[in-house]
């Protein structure tokens, strides 16, 4: 399984293919007013700068462009593809419509997988995956402690580990090592900067083409 958002972003970073692949996507139309995040990923795709997946599926979300970059992908890959459709409001009576949903998709990945669903490894990752949000939630409470003791930029580094981990035992563990370190430095009164002076925040992610303002704000 690879995460479509945070793992072409960390392939880009890495590879120092950014610049090359907003220019794939630009040539290719994205306009320039688009998200960074999604034009690194069609850019990507359009130099065959990413593994070619067995298929490609996509979940509601308020992002416009993630949804449009699904079936930008879907297209170019020529691969089966699945949009999960879930209500913006959900109500009870929703439960059964989203549990179609998913069966449908279930009914696609093991057609293309050629075996069964393992229920038990799936319940298992659910469980990690509520560990996760659980620590995620203890580690954003200490990050308010003043001085902050972790860097910005850190944060990025729990989200793509979070998105690309989703699940697995590795990310569990990683996170509870983060939050014993950032608990101690938060009772112990350690700070992330030397003086700190001033707090941003940012709403979603900094640009993607570069990564350097956020270490440059500490």
């Amino acid at each position: 399984t690879f995460h479509l958002e945070g793992g072409p972003v960390v392939i880009g970073q890495v590879a120092g293919l950014l610049q090359e692949s907003l220019s794939e996507a630009k040539a290719f139309g994205c306009p320039p007013e688009s998200c960074s995040n999604q034009r690194n990923l069609t850019g990507l795709i359009c130099m065959g700068g990413l593994p070619r997946p067995d298929a490609f599926f996509c979940g509601l979300v308020v992002c416009d462009s993630h949804t449009t970059s699904f079936s930008i992908g879907a297209d170019l890959w020529g691969v089966p593809s699945f949009f999960i459709d879930i209500p913006y409001h959900f109500y009870p009576k929703d439960s059964q419509y989203v549990t179609t949903e998913l069966q449908d998709l279930i009914h696609l990945l093991e057609g293309v997988a050629g075996k069964k669903m393992d229920w038990d490894l799936l319940k298992k990752q659910v469980r990690n995956t509520q560990r996760l949000v659980e620590l995620g939630r203890e580690i954003e409470n200490y990050r308010k402690a003043s001085p902050s003791p972790m860097r910005g930029r850190k944060i990025q580094q729990l989200h793509w580990t979070e998105m690309c981990l989703m699940g697995e035992d590795e990310a569990v563990s990683f996170f509870e090592l983060v939050l014993g370190e950032i608990k101690e430095r938060a009772e112990k009164g350690i700070s992330a900067v030397p003086e700190e002076k001033h707090r941003l925040l940012t709403l979603f992610f900094p640009p993607v083409y570069r990564a350097c303002p956020t270490k440059w704000f500490s």
